[in-house]
């Protein structure tokens, strides 16, 4: 592999195979160039995953701060497997999901990365740490996203009426949760 530079802020060499990864979250950069893509092939080295899995497994890192979407993780991991880094086989329970598995070249670029892969576990350690000093637990976070789910109406199916009812229950419910600090 072939290393070198691809971010001024960062002292560390990265491999070229993971450059331009970019993941965000509020208050800024949450990975460098290739982080993501790196994280992921650690994973699946630990076990074969799918993409959904692989979303899931980053977002319990992350202690529910941040969750990659699909549109970054899997080019993310056709990249990887373009390299041959990875390779997709069938799942075990016959659905037509694709699993990812690490090749030897995959758990070559892990060893050789190991350090790098423990940084990026620790900044995620510590992002989760501060977000469960932060976050409601994530059976309130799940009904929030519920409710934003539910608020996603096309523009038309707003009128005057609906929109009083929907902001007063919201109220209501901030009120009463305020209250009950």
């Amino acid at each position: 592999m072939r290393f070198r530079k691809h971010h001024p802020h960062h002292e560390n060499d990265w491999p070229e195979e993971f450059e331009g990864q970019r993941g965000h979250r509020r208050g800024g950069r949450l990975f460098g160039h290739g982080d993501l893509k790196l994280l992921l092939l650690a994973n699946i080295a630990e076990r074969p995953m799918h993409g959904y899995e692989l979303i899931r497994s980053v977002e319990e890192m992350c202690g529910g701060a941040y969750s990659p979407s699909p549109g970054t993780v899997y080019p993310g991991l056709s990249l990887l497997e373009d390299q041959g880094l990875i390779r997709s086989i069938q799942s075990p329970d016959g659905s037509n999901r694709k699993q990812f598995e690490i090749t030897e070249e995959g758990r070559s670029a892990v060893a050789t990365e190991a350090e790098m892969i423990a940084i990026i576990r620790d900044r995620l350690k510590m992002l989760a740490s501060n977000a469960a000093s932060e976050r409601p637990p994530f059976a309130v976070r799940r009904a929030l996203h519920q409710l934003r789910h539910a608020l996603m109406r096309p523009e038309g199916a707003w009128n005057d009426a609906e929109i009083e009812r929907v902001k007063g229950i919201i109220e209501r419910a901030a009120v009463e949760t305020a209250r009950g600090s």
